[in-house]
Parts: structure tokens; C-alpha cells; sequence
């Protein structure tokens, strides 16, 4: 069995759709991974996608605090997808993790890293490659589609 054939669906839809930047959709994909497998490095990957999520919106605290506990889980972790580049991921997530704790501080530099990640550089080649995409339940489209602070996101239109 090739290092391709290993790499779970839900994981390659994941890494699609973050490096595509839909960090709510990618969180959500993964999240039924980790709930079958409840390992540390999903769930670190889950808190990455929620952070730049936090990021994106300008919310530095949430950022940092995902971020952070991204790193730590990510640090721990065995990942159960083969081929990964662990350390090069690592560091990224540590620079990342400078990043948000300057700009919660208000430095405003280095921003562009928090747009500029990628994943698919840290796994296997063709980790998302030729992935169909799923329907996604009706209350995380309408979140992905339009979040609103203070907006109550039980509340249907």
C-alpha cells in the first residue's frame, strides 16, 4: 500500500480546503476524522484552521489561544497520516504562533504569514488531489456563508 492509498478522505478534503482558505469548512471535515479516531494531531490541526479562522477576523486572543494549543497538541502528536514533514510543520506552527502573540500585543508585522499558509508543503504529495467534496450540513454552510458577530448562528433567516 502506497502512502496515497493510507491518506484518509476526510483528511485530503481537510487539507484542500484550508490551503483554499475555507478554514470553517476544513475544520468541519476533519472534525469527523477525529471523531472516529480521536487522535492529537487531527485535533491540533482542527484548533490551526479555528485559529486563522480567528486570525482572518482580526481576533488575535482567539488566535493565539488556538494557535498555541495547535503547537502544544501538535508537539505531542504521532500523526497518523504517513509522510508527513513533522518538524518542518512544527516550526512553521511555532512562527505562526510568534506571529499571533505580536499581533495581540499589536505589533502589526507579519501578518502575511497567517494568509500566506499552506499545508499541502508539510504532507505527501497528492494529499488533496483529486478529493470530491461533500455536502456539508446545512448549519455549517450557513456559518461558513455568513458568520456574523453577535449573530445568534441557531437563528434561521
Amino acid at each position: 500500500m502506497n502512502s496515497r492509498q493510507a491518506i484518509p478522505e476526510e483528511f485530503g478534503r481537510f487539507v484542500a480546503r484550508f490551503d483554499g482558505g475555507e478554514y470553517w469548512l476544513a475544520h468541519e471535515e476533519l472534525e469527523r476524522l477525529w471523531l472516529r479516531e480521536r487522535d492529537e494531531f487531527s485535533k491540533g490541526l482542527i484548533h490551526l484552521a479555528a485559529g486563522l479562522l480567528h486570525a482572518r477576523r482580526g481576533n488575535w486572543r482567539g488566535a493565539h489561544a488556538k494557535i498555541s494549543s495547535a503547537r502544544a497538541l501538535i508537539d505531542i502528536a504521532s500523526p497518523k497520516v504517513p509522510g508527513v514533514r513533522l518538524e518542518e510543520l512544527r516550526d512553521a506552527l511555532e512562527e505562526l504562533c510568534n506571529v499571533a502573540s505580536a499581533r495581540l500585543a499589536g505589533d502589526g508585522e507579519g501578518s502575511s504569514l497567517v494568509a500566506d499558509l499552506k499545508l499541502a508543503p508539510f504532507f505527501p504529495a497528492g494529499a488533496a488531489a483529486d478529493v470530491e467534496p461533500v455536502e456539508l450540513p446545512y448549519r455549517v454552510r450557513r456559518h461558513a456563508a455568513g458568520y456574523r458577530p453577535g449573530r445568534d448562528p441557531r437563528r434561521r433567516d
